[in-house]
């Protein structure tokens, strides 16, 4: 069996714009829909479908009014798409229901969701689960808010435009006040007892005229336990080729894992994170191996790698036991002080 990835990166490391959106549709989500075909809904910041937009220009935060990027109430909801998924009709994705909106607090789900109605007045839904980066075990009690994109400068400050609590299970389930109309996109960030601040691209406009879908299809949070981190930094402290970057928390590296596409989507070891376009590239990457230190090899079983000197925007594919790389644009977001970018690459078996 041949295993092609395509992985995208969620960090481009500027310091002004955030989460600027790919041009091309077969781009990978870098948390949830990943596809060696290109037929996952996509976004800006890793979770729906999206077209090129100008990065520049206004980036307030979600309901100020930003006039560039809003229309008025009645224009900001998406169009329904007849012949998909009626309400009550099973889904995976939210691309398969007419509204969509597909209820599921999982991306491969173990059972399908379910199609269900859009929120009132042009609002966007986010339902979801956070777990923990390295043992993809469930955090209760983990406080998930979301801010605007020009707040990744400095998220740890920043004022929320929305928030919760997540439950037992690690799940939520919030509606925003009202439509977001961040020109880029609404990061979330994951602070839980233990765990160092996480970040993680939630929520952006589906097309040009800043649009936002009704629910997020990014369902996968992340956060990094302190432990983890320590231990981490603890091996990488001799590494010459990342002295520069050390410690990590506070030099946008960027944490991220390969898992199997398809449910329940496995770690993947035996991966090896690929720039698309080399000669122009500084990546550097480090995999965890299974005794606890890093290697410049491939991934170990839990697919944990650390991605070093990305550039702007950088894109990323991933080799998985000499498979050919596929094609995958990546995503541009700004810098972000005290806190951890989280994602996942994707590879899907053929």
């Amino acid at each position: 069996m041949t295993r092609k990835g395509r992985g995208v990166l969620l960090a481009g490391l500027t310091a002004t714009a955030a989460c600027a959106a790919p041009a091309e549709d077969e781009v990978s989500d870098t948390q949830n829909e990943s596809s060696a075909d290109g037929d996952d809904e996509t976004d800006a910041i890793g979770t729906e479908e999206s077209e090129t937009r100008d990065s520049g220009g206004d980036t307030s935060a979600a309901g100020t009014g930003n006039e560039d990027t809003a229309g008025e109430l009645g224009e900001l909801c998406p169009d329904v798409m007849p012949g998909l998924g009626k309400l009550g009709d099973p889904c995976m994705l939210n691309a398969e229901c007419e509204t969509l909106v597909c209820e599921a607090f999982e991306t491969r789900p173990a059972t399908p969701g379910t199609c269900a109605s859009p929120p009132p007045d042009c609002r966007s839904r986010f339902m979801g689960t956070v777990e923990d980066f390295a043992t993809d075990v469930p955090i209760g009690g983990t406080e998930v808010a979301w801010i605007g994109s020009a707040s990744v400068l400095n998220p740890e400050n920043a004022e929320p435009v929305l928030s919760t609590i997540t439950d037992a299970m690690g799940r939520f389930d919030k509606t925003s006040e009202e439509p977001f109309t961040d020109a880029l996109g609404i990061v979330a960030r994951v602070r839980a007892t233990g765990y160092h601040s996480s970040l993680i691209g939630a929520i952006a406009p589906v097309d040009p005229n800043g649009v936002y879908p009704p629910l997020a299809m990014a369902r996968d949070y992340w956060a990094i336990h302190e432990d983890d981190l320590r231990d981490w930094n603890m091996a990488l402290m001799n590494d010459p080729d990342v002295a520069e970057h050390w410690p990590v928390e506070e030099n946008n590296v960027i944490f991220a894992f390969v898992r199997e596409y398809d449910y329940p989507g496995t770690r993947v070891a035996g991966a090896v994170v690929v720039p698309v376009v080399p000669e122009k590239s500084n990546l550097t990457v480090r995999y965890l191996a299974d005794d606890g230190t890093f290697n410049a090899d491939a991934t170990g079983s839990s697919g944990i790698c650390l991605l070093f000197n990305a550039g702007p925007g950088e894109s990323v594919t991933v080799e998985v036991d000499g498979g050919v790389p596929g094609s995958a644009k990546g995503y541009q977001a700004g810098l972000s002080n005290g806190s951890l970018w989280t994602m996942a690459l994707e590879v899907k078996s053929e």
